[in-house]
């Protein structure tokens, strides 16, 4: 019975232990990130099936930094927590779970994942150097099974190794000279055919790249960019550190092939260059040359559109006055509470006009405002020499602004001040049938407040009335 109790008992202390071996050092980032010596992280892996919570958990380096308290994390199967140092900038395309502050050594270092009772779940024997791997090298210290390697830099992913298409391409050789041997030891003439065929598959070119963009845009307009790079045996290239230079100021980093879309915020002639950099650790990007370059010139102008027509089912027609096509994605038209979205793929020629009927808006034909794909305003110029019977709608409002001293942009009932803030104005006769609401609302409040009173005093002399008085 004491055996069975005794038992239980290292079942019951163990089992939490059992359960957190799973949690693994995954991968070091030791000598930083994009090209910063400072952009160092940790990674951490559950390999288990259970979720593990990191209270009183600690990752510490064995001469005391960093050192790391996991409080607050939980991990659940198949998840990577990544530690970054100092900020989350250090892996922008990446959400830290938890920032840290105390440098990796370029020495080594041992580091020692412990659970809150204090044992050991896992460590680093790197006190002596860090394995293989230079302080030139391009990668990551990467756990692969129970061996460490230098592998791609891979934050909160898959680990990749460095050395597989080295030691395929090793294999692969070996195997064609094994196969050359055979067939010159059979005499036959197949081998020379192979290597040139070969060698042509292989032939070397050099690294290109292209930026992919429209030449011409609006401002408040989202344009999309995109890249497309081969390496020197044609292959498109995917991962690295792209450094977008938008031509206005903004830099942008990435680390993969991705599209993006970028408002400009000022018309005028933009020059966009994309500088393509491998993974190089422990140097800036300003120290080296790009591996691949390419230019874009992109001309942004100011959308002109022209008011031709808001009628009163809401139907609203607008004329593109500029000399490119305009691209209305997602924009928006605004009138009292009522908000009609553009759709994305609007397109308007330059010249032509575009109509949305209102039994597709389902707005009203009072005050609009008219907004880009950022929300903010887009001046519209109301059409001048057209008949307001029978061309376009126009409320008195419009006849009386025009006569003002200040030169508005105006959407119909909408007016926008060149200095001012946009206002919507409500006509005469709209005014005048408002207050005459309030007026007869205010009036009906105040008979029904009147005739409270009234019944109450009334009921009060009842009940005094009511009284008899008893003399004794």
């Amino acid at each position: 019975m004491r055996c069975v109790r005794l038992f239980i008992f290292i079942m019951l202390f163990w089992m939490p232990n059992i359960s957190s071996a799973s949690l693994v050092i995954n991968e070091i980032a030791w000598q930083g990130y994009l090209g910063d010596a400072n952009n160092e992280w940790i990674e951490l892996y559950n390999e288990g099936s259970e979720t593990i919570n990191l209270d009183g958990w600690l990752l510490e380096a064995s001469d005391g930094a960093p050192s790391i308290n996991l409080s607050g994390i939980s991990v659940n199967p198949s998840e990577y927590i990544l530690l970054e140092r100092t900020d989350d900038s250090t892996v922008p395309e990446e959400t830290a779970s938890k920032f840290y502050s105390g440098a990796l050594s370029n020495e080594g270092e041992n580091l020692v994942l412990k659970n809150s009772l204090g044992t050991v779940i896992d460590s680093t024997n790197f006190s002596s150097g860090w394995g293989d791997m230079q302080s030139s090298s391009t990668g990551t210290l990467s756990r692969f099974g129970s061996s460490w390697r230098e592998g791609e830099a891979t934050p909160k992913s898959q680990n990749i190794s460095l050395e597989t298409e080295t030691d395929d391409n090793e294999e692969d050789e070996s195997e064609d000279g094994d196969s050359e041997n055979e067939e010159e030891d059979e005499g036959t003439t197949t081998t020379k055919s192979s290597s040139s065929s070969i060698q042509e598959k292989t032939k070397k070119t050099a690294p290109k790249g292209t930026i992919e963009a429209v030449k011409q845009s609006f401002v408040g307009v989202p344009v999309l960019f995109e890249s497309f790079l081969t390496n020197d045996d044609n292959a498109e290239i995917r991962k690295g550190i792209y450094a977008w230079n938008m031509g206005d100021g903004t830099v942008l980093y990435k680390t993969k092939k991705e599209d993006f879309a970028y408002i400009y915020q000022y018309p005028g002639e933009y020059v966009v260059t994309l500088s393509y950099h491998r993974f190089t650790f422990g140097k800036d990007l300003s120290e080296l040359d790009p591996y691949i370059y390419d230019e874009h010139i992109i001309s942004i102008t100011d959308h002109s559109l022209v008011l031709e027509t808001f009628k009163t089912d809401g139907t609203i027609v607008l004329k593109n006055t500029s000399s490119h096509t305009l691209d209305m994605s997602y924009w928006s038209i605004q009138s009292d509470s009522l908000i009609f979205t553009i759709p994305k793929y609007t397109l308007v020629r330059a010249g032509k006009t575009i109509t949305f009927p209102g039994s597709v808006t389902k707005l009203q034909n009072s005050s609009i405002v008219i907004k880009d794909a950022r929300g903010e305003m887009v001046p519209v110029i109301l059409e001048e020499n057209k008949s307001p019977a029978s061309e376009v709608e126009k409320s008195s409002t419009v006849s009386k602004i025009q006569d003002t001293k200040t030169s508005p942009v105006v959407t119909d009932n909408f007016i926008e001040s060149n200095t001012e803030d946009a206002v919507s104005l409500v006509s005469y006769s709209d005014q005048k049938t408002m207050y005459v609401g309030l007026f007869a609302l205010l009036a009906v409040l105040i008979s029904i407040i009147v005739w409270i009173l009234f019944n109450s005093k009334k009921q009060s002399q009842e009940e005094i009335s009511g009284y008899e008085v008893i003399e004794e």
